[in-house]
């Protein structure tokens, strides 16, 4: 997370027990936040959690709010102006009847419960949209797609991946024993959010496991711009001999101004007068244009 500026890494199947929970948090102390949710029937599978990365997020404020134990995760996250950047973090069942139950529960609960906007809503959905997003190419059961697209509907919320690259077939998710391909991995976001993201990509995890990781950066349009700034000489290279004896670049920035200065008093008074002269051509020409009406008359 540190070498690549993650400041919150989303996790599913994340499997923490409390044992593993505090080792990781003993290990990282002052570095990373860990943030979990486990199914308390079934410690040792599913599981969803969130990394910050205390370096670049402020995650003594940050609140979360379990919807579902070990399946989602809901992260408010302070963000900029007193508002929250709200991230859900699903693990999806993987039967299709458990999948479209699941997306239907969390239509009802937003919709009656009056739980907080998402602005990002990611994790294992344990199923693909379009049939583009499998290989072999097939399509999967209805249901948990149309369940999912409702919840969708309601959140207004779209595939970034997908909108940043509508022309690119790229998968998540590989079953190596019969050679399947599959997204089963995603970012859902706002169309206003979406247009403050960039760097949409999938890269592969640091660590032998599966699937690959889907990246994103998000940015605060009211920040100002902090660019490289301007070259400047390393200060070591003042302490080199060799260099500071060159006496024609001590002098340099004072002969330079000495020779601009006699250039332009010499050239000014030649352009201002040939200015004057361009002045006068102008109103010659225009007092002595015929008047129309006069002609006419």
């Amino acid at each position: 997370m540190q070498q690549t500026q993650i400041g919150v890494l989303a996790i599913q199947e994340s499997h923490f027990t409390d044992t593993a929970l505090q080792g990781l948090e003993n290990t990282f102390n002052g570095r990373m936040q860990i943030l979990n949710s486990i199914d308390e029937t079934n410690p040792n599978s599913k599981g969803v959690a969130f990394l910050l990365n205390k370096q670049s997020t402020a995650w003594k404020d940050t609140k979360t709010v379990e919807i579902v134990p070990g399946h989602a995760l809901l992260l408010l996250l302070p963000w900029h102006n007193d508002q929250t950047l709200n991230v859900l973090n699903v693990y999806a069942p993987n039967p299709h009847n458990e999948n479209e139950t699941f997306w239907s529960k969390f239509h009802k609960k937003w919709k009656d419960d009056g739980l907080p906007k998402i602005h990002f809503l990611l994790g294992d959905f344990n199923m693909v949209e379009n049939s583009i997003d499998r290989l072999p190419v097939h399509n999967g059961p209805q249901g948990p797609h149309e369940s999912l697209a409702k919840f969708k509907s309601l959140l207004r919320l779209i595939d970034g991946w997908q909108h940043e690259n509508p022309d690119i077939v790229a998968h998540t998710w590989h079953q190596n024993q019969c050679d399947i391909y599959s997204r089963l991995d995603c970012i859902y976001t706002t169309e206003t959010i979406f247009k403050h993201t960039c760097n949409w990509s999938m890269s592969p995890p640091p660590i032998l496991t599966d699937p690959d990781i889907v990246n994103i950066r998000v940015f605060n349009i009211d920040m100002l711009y902090i660019g490289n700034g301007h070259w400047s000489v390393p200060l070591f290279t003042l302490k080199e001999e060799k260099i500071m004896k060159e006496q024609i670049y001590n002098s340099f920035k004072t002969d330079l101004i000495v020779v601009i200065r006699d250039y332009a008093k010499k050239h000014i008074p030649m352009i201002e007068k040939e200015i004057q002269h361009k002045i006068s051509q102008l109103e010659e020409v225009l007092n002595n244009t015929p008047d129309p009406i006069k002609k006419l008359s």
